[in-house]
């Protein structure tokens, strides 16, 4: 899948700011969304299931609120710890915050 990041913000992990994601391809897996970052309302971190990763980045693009996200590979729940699941590669595409 390739989208023009254009200055979205969002963007898979390892690639720059502004390039073209290169998103892994994913198998008929379950991703979750986690949303850790807010813009006026700050519910704390949020999670939903989702059965694809374009599932996912749809919501994620509907949150207009929503500045930080990650999008996991498989089911995740209430211990849901971002720089864990980074550091472990889990990561398919993230939102880091609002680009200017």
């Amino acid at each position: 899948m390739e989208e023009d990041a254009g200055d979205s913000g969002i963007h898979a992990v390892g690639a720059p700011t502004g390039a073209v994601p290169a998103v892994r391809p994913l198998t008929q897996e379950d991703v979750t969304l986690i949303v850790y970052g807010w813009k006026s309302v700050e519910p704390g971190t949020l999670w939903w299931v989702f059965p694809s990763l374009n599932a996912a980045l749809a919501a994620a693009r509907a949150m207009r609120n929503a500045v930080k996200w990650a999008i996991v590979a498989g089911t995740r729940g209430v211990d849901v710890d971002v720089e864990e699941e980074r550091a472990s590669g889990a990561i398919l595409a993230e939102q880091v915050g609002l680009s200017s």
